[in-house]
């Protein structure tokens, strides 16, 4: 009988993409890895493609859903595994932010997280978006402007303010017969960034960008205690983060 391991993580993008590492560690130690994701995420199964790996519609019939359920205890051991990854702040401690609890509670240097992650890129998808949604050139000098973070549709936008630069502004929008992987190329060749934090910066860690600047506005503005969940999560990006 195969082992298996049921991840609770359905959402957002930026937890998906930084819980790579946990997948794959588990795929190691011979568990074959259910990870349900919401339905509008199913995508993702087209771009994070592992032997050992299969993400699913949390609303579809699949391995062990009795016991998918986000008030569910993990279990960590034995032929059957289930890694309760949305609470796992509430089982180690919030002290080192929620985002590093997902890895504390598996036994996991966190920072392995980027080596777990990759991206199976489709170049098909990343021109449309580039050169006829965008209506962008191989020669144009421009700079990446992201207000909005969460998962669509319960996402929300900051009030960033207007970046004084010689580069145009491309604005980062949710638009039909899209996703945020056809954005790769838009990201690899910007002069630099204008965000809110967000799962752009895990997949910006994945690629080889030179940008002219980097700047990142936590969701909270600054003023609160959000930025030591993300500041030490991002080691070949030189970020600079700012306060509203």
């Amino acid at each position: 009988m195969n082992k298996t391991c049921l991840i609770y993580q359905p959402a957002g993008i930026g937890d998906i993409l930084f819980c790579q590492a946990i997948v794959k560690h588990y795929i190691k130690l011979g568990y074959d890895v259910v990870y349900p994701v919401k339905s509008n995420l199913i995508y993702l199964k087209d771009y994070l493609v592992c032997d050992g790996l299969s993400i699913v519609d949390e609303n579809s019939d699949f391995p062990y859903k009795e016991r998918y359920n986000q008030g569910h205890k993990s279990v960590l051991n034995g032929d059957f595994v289930f890694i309760n990854l949305d609470q796992s702040q509430n089982v180690v401690g919030w002290s080192d932010g929620f985002m590093l609890s997902k890895y504390k509670l598996v036994g996991l240097d966190y920072n392995v997280w980027s080596d777990g992650l990759e991206i199976k890129r489709n170049r098909d998808r990343e021109n449309k978006l580039y050169y006829d949604y965008l209506k962008l050139n191989d020669n144009d000098d421009y700079y990446l402007l992201n207000t909005k973070h969460g998962t669509p549709p319960n996402y929300a936008e900051l009030q960033i303010p207007k970046l004084d630069t010689k580069y145009k502004p491309v604005n980062m929008e949710f638009m039909e017969g899209t996703n945020i992987m056809d954005w790769i190329k838009v990201i690899e060749n910007s002069k630099g960034i204008v965000t809110v934090d967000t799962c752009i910066q895990y997949i910006m860690e994945k690629l080889d960008i030179d940008y002219d600047f980097y700047y990142c506005y936590p969701r909270d503005g600054g003023k609160g205690g959000h930025i030591k969940n993300i500041i030490k999560l991002f080691n070949k990006i030189p970020w600079e983060y700012k306060k509203l």
